[in-house]
């Protein structure tokens, strides 16, 4: 039924909260930002010379609101004007910006309410010359941007009061390897906050007032991404200041093969006289660009006669 309203209604895109389309089964909230929960023909099987209309459908699924949304739609050979072996666009644009069609941004979902979803829809008329049954794939990227925010708080214990305690004591302070992390934005990436490379909290020597975090950056989700990511923020608790490499704010960091990146940041202790146990609160920010991609055919059969 929305398919033939949108087919009355001559609307190209349509922008709703969730009202529109079901929420996805198969891939699991806050893993992912843009997904694309559809993207298919009316008809899977055509005349040669026939129309047929595809649909595609994007949604976010993540912790921010995703923008400059760009979608590109590949395959099939597309001619101006068209042969007897090409396909012919009737509607629809084969490369565009959402912003275009007068959606900038699509939002997360909200407690009880899916996240918003984009809606377009192009018209192809098949080609008419081919000799036999053929099947033509359709791909599209989905391309965005999208930001990844990571919080946590680190563990600082005087060295006297780390030797005081039990063999127990030491496991239980160091399950998190000094940083409990406290929040994350859902995400196609996942950040991880590490105690250096000891897996226990940081133990201060009186003599030394510069330590390490190690970040660790995870492609968890669909798609991969499309250039670097960058560190737009760091903040600190009073007390304690972070400092990461500049490169990594400026040029960026690219995971390699698309899956995994790391870098260190160096904390700032204001003074080491610290009785005991104190915790402080770091946060990170992170933007990148994203994409995201699907598949579909259609088979052409050829002319009757």
């Amino acid at each position: 039924m929305k398919r033939i309203l949108l087919l009355l209604m001559l609307i190209g895109v349509v922008l709703a909260s969730g009202c529109l389309g079901t929420q996805p089964k198969e891939i699991p909230v806050g893993m992912n930002g843009l997904i694309i929960p559809d993207f298919s023909p009316d008809a899977n099987k055509i005349m040669a010379g026939d129309t047929v209309n595809l649909y595609l459908e994007v949604q976010n699924v993540g912790g921010a609101k995703a923008s400059d949304i760009n979608v590109s739609l590949y395959g099939v050979t597309f001619a101006e004007p068209p042969g007897e072996y090409d396909w012919q666009v009737a509607q629809g644009k084969l490369s565009f910006r959402f912003s275009e069609e007068g959606i900038s941004q699509l939002l997360p979902p909200e407690e009880g309410i899916p996240g918003e979803i984009a809606t377009y829809f192009w018209t192809f008329k098949a080609p008419t010359g081919i000799k036999a049954d053929t099947t033509y794939s359709f791909d599209v990227r989905v391309e965005y941007n999208y930001l990844t925010d990571v919080s946590g708080i680190l563990t600082f214990v005087s060295k006297d009061y780390w030797n005081r305690l039990s063999k127990s004591e030491k496991e239980a302070l160091s399950t998190k390897a000094g940083v409990t992390q406290l929040r994350q934005t859902g995400g196609p990436i996942a950040v991880k906050l590490y105690a250096g490379v000891r897996e226990r909290p940081f133990v201060i020597d009186p003599a030394q007032i510069n330590y390490t975090i190690r970040v660790d950056i995870n492609n968890v989700g669909s798609g991969e991404p499309k250039d670097v990511i960058k560190l737009i923020s760091e903040k600190s608790s009073t007390g304690i200041t972070i400092s990461c490499p500049d490169e990594v704010k400026t040029k960026g960091i690219r995971l390699s093969a698309g899956k995994t990146a790391s870098f260190s940041c160096t904390l700032t202790l204001g003074k080491t006289d610290i009785l005991n146990k104190q915790d402080f609160s770091i946060a990170l920010g992170f933007n990148y660009d994203w994409r995201v991609d699907s598949s579909t055919g259609i088979t052409v059969k050829k002319p009757l006669t």
